[in-house]
């Protein structure tokens, strides 16, 4: 990929992220009013450039002269931050834009589409507005941006709080009152900023433009972001995913509305289990976007990524005044899927020369509490120059008053001059004050608890095997006979708007794809079975077909291990009578006649497309089980190689896949081909609205698998 997929929606936002002269319309002189905070906060943050207070009913801003509107500005503007009520918004904006006063707009005022039609009909002639002229427009319904490079220096949001300090974390959110909290929750974790961005409403620029400016910013190292809904589906993943892999810049996501109350009706595993927040998983996995679940996890990830280099291997040590938050922080990296570095023979001989004889030598290393910083300094040198130790967690306790001071400036200095991973862990934030305020002056990552820092130390591997990954970032495209599926789906819509086909009916669109399906033969009377069994021969399933029927099997509608001819006379009239005693309106298609599947893992393949993003593919454990558990995954389509195989690896169930209990391990590489080959189908034919294979069944490696069951859903 190369910078041309950064293209912007606009040519350049420095005029808005960047700006060298500002004008607040809606600047007040009165104390406690938002046009006073906002005014003030842009002047106090010590702004590097113009600032024009803009009111029509005031003459001067706190001696500063007054301009009536943004039309009588004495020079360009190259932001105009706008603090009016919303019906008045339209028309102050026009005024600049026509005057060619403005470069760029920020609305912070709310009343628009968020409070109904009216609110909707200001915000769309608002954009249209900002747009005809090429203006970017920031908001409506934001509480604004806040730049803390010293070149720039703007605070402009209107809230009582500080300025935050400069860092190279930067913060994008849709939602305006969560900044605030965001803002007093990362002052007290020691975050600090480089770009500070409430988007709100997003009527013109929106999270996709943001990230693009984030991309080249020199001064971010680090993106979060609140997202309650995305602007765009496959553009995102292509852009995020440059940031994230390409330029190396992590990206943590809050994503809200994860809730199954926003899924869509539809008759197959697949549609119901797609809920509102399957596409939305799918895209933030495929961008290289790590989904946190709280804003405290999302902090914990800021504080590790933006002040350490990436973990180079799972190897920790854990060097700790006591015991307790030792063993605490030794069961968190277990369960996190990182390991207790064991100490060479060296280190614990050199541990040995200096360390008291009630002291641990074995990690985690306990010091006891009564070691000095000398003793801290001396352990953490030794520990980080052992080659089997990748990383390091320096834990202390309240036990000594006043030793923070001195054991932080003393680690401090060797984790400063060591390329490995150093986290801290004071716990005390009170007793700590002064020891916190050390390493953040050192520019160091420390954390309320272990649990916090591991959490953080076991997502560094899994960024760094995707930044490295060198094989398959490619989208595999199968020779297969297009036209030929196009014209099996036209002749099943025609005359109709919707079509539900039968595994029978589905099947030569699942064989033209490469599917490994299974032979079989519809039989529509118990002579045609007993016909049907003997063109097979063998051993065979029968299933009840009708597009009435969701699960066969909840009917009595499968029958496994028929024998004999005379025995598929049977079971078809077996089937055919379960169907009426259950659902007696049914439409009955027929008997499917099915060569026997082998035994293996069975798992599901399935697809729906979302109105939004399009196509969506989902893999998990397959059968009755998908309904217990859900440990499905979902990606969009098409997709890399690579992401087939990840969600694959990422269902919980995987140790299944691999062989347990003497179990040989199954053939993911089939199943891998399968996710492709569907994935491919769903974008090549827009008319498959789902589709649902459950199961494949999933042979020893090696060996393949097979289409045991499945059914579509067709619209035009």
């Amino acid at each position: 990929m190369t910078d041309s997929t950064l293209e912007k929606s606009h040519s350049d936002l420095k005029p808005l992220l960047e700006p060298k002269s500002i004008a607040v319309v809606g600047a007040s002189p009165r104390p406690g009013s938002l046009g006073h905070y906002l005014y003030t906060n842009v002047r106090n943050a010590g702004f590097r450039g113009v600032l024009y207070p803009v009111n029509p009913n005031r003459r001067h801003i706190e001696t500063v002269p007054a301009v009536p509107d943004l039309a009588h500005l004495p020079e360009p503007v190259d932001l105009a931050i706008l603090l009016v009520p919303a019906p008045l918004v339209p028309e102050v904006a026009r005024q600049g834009v026509e005057a060619g006063t403005v470069r760029s707009l920020m609305v912070l005022a709310g009343g628009f589409k968020e409070s109904g039609p009216e609110g909707a009909q200001y915000e769309d002639e608002l954009r249209q507005i900002a747009q005809a002229a090429c203006v970017p427009l920031v908001g409506p319904n934001c509480v604004g941006i806040i730049n803390t490079d010293p070149e720039v220096c703007m605070y402009g949001m209107f809230a009582d709080r500080p300025m935050p300090h400069h860092g190279r974390v930067a913060f994008v959110s849709q939602s305006g009152a969560l900044c605030m909290s965001i803002l007093d929750a990362a002052r007290s974790r020691g975050i600090g900023f480089s770009k500070f961005i409430s988007i709100g409403n997003k009527a013109d620029v929106n999270e996709l433009d943001m990230l693009n400016y984030l991309a080249a910013d020199p001064e971010t190292g680090v993106i979060l972001m609140y997202i309650e809904e995305l602007s765009y589906g496959r553009r995102f993943v292509e852009v995020a995913r440059e940031i994230t892999v390409n330029r190396r810049k992590p990206i943590f996501a809050l994503k809200s509305g994860r809730s199954p109350q926003g899924a869509r009706a539809a008759r197959s595993h697949t549609g119901s289990l797609a809920g509102s927040d399957a596409a939305y998983e799918a895209i933030l996995g495929q961008s290289g976007i790590h989904r946190v679940n709280t804003i405290d996890e999302m902090f914990d990830y800021a504080t590790g990524f933006e002040k350490q280099p990436l973990l180079a291997g799972p190897r920790i040590a854990v060097i700790t005044n006591s015991g307790g938050p030792g063993i605490i922080a030794t069961d968190a990296l277990v369960s996190a899927g990182l390991q207790i570095a064991e100490f060479s023979e060296k280190t614990c001989a050199q541990l040995r020369e200096f360390l008291p004889s009630h002291a641990t030598i074995s990690n985690p290393c306990d010091l006891t509490g009564d070691a000095a910083e000398e003793v801290f300094q001396r352990t953490l040198q030794v520990v980080l120059d052992d080659p089997n130790v990748d990383g390091a967690i320096v834990i202390l306790t309240p036990v000594t008053p006043g030793a923070d001071v001195p054991i932080a400036e003393a680690t401090a200095s060797v984790a400063r001059a060591s390329e490995k991973t150093t986290f801290f862990c004071f716990l005390g934030v009170s007793d700590f004050s002064e020891g916190l305020e050390v390493l953040e002056r050192e520019g160091l990552p420390h954390f309320p608890f272990p649990e916090n820092a591991v959490r953080a130390l076991a997502q560094m591997p899994r960024y760094r095997e995707m930044i490295e990954l060198t094989e398959g970032k490619e989208v595999p495209t199968f020779d297969v006979d297009r036209d030929k599926v196009a014209k099996v789906i036209d002749e099943y819509l025609e005359g109709v708007e919707r079509r539900l086909l039968s595994q029978h009916e589905a099947q030569e669109i699942f064989a033209t794809y490469g599917l490994p399906v299974l032979q079989n033969r519809l039989a529509r009377s118990a002579e045609e079975a007993a016909e049907a069994f003997r063109e097979l021969g063998g051993v065979v399933a029968m299933k009840v077909m009708s597009r009435d029927v969701v699960h066969k099997s909840d009917i009595g509608g499968v029958i496994l291990g028929v024998e004999s001819a005379a025995a598929a006379v049977k079971a078809f009239e077996k089937i055919n009578e379960a169907l009426k005693a259950h659902l007696p309106d049914a439409r009955f298609d027929g008997v499917v006649l099915e060569e026997m599947a082998g035994e293996g893992v069975e798992v599901i393949i399935g697809g729906s497309r979302d109105e939004k993003f399009g196509p969506l593919i989902m893999f998990g454990l397959g059968g009755r089980m998908v309904e217990v558990w859900k440990d499905v995954n979902f990606r969009l389509a098409p997709m890399w190689r690579v992401s087939a195989e990840r969600m694959i690896r990422q269902i919980r169930s995987y140790r299944l896949l691999e062989g347990v209990r003497g179990a040989p391990p199954s053939d993911v590489k089939a199943a891998e081909d399968c996710i492709l080959r569907m994935a491919q189908l769903m974008t090549d034919h827009p008319e498959i609205r789902e589709f649902d294979i459950n199961p494949l069944i999933l042979y020893a490696r090696g060996e393949g698998a097979a289409v045991a069951d499945g059914r579509m859903a067709l619209r035009r």
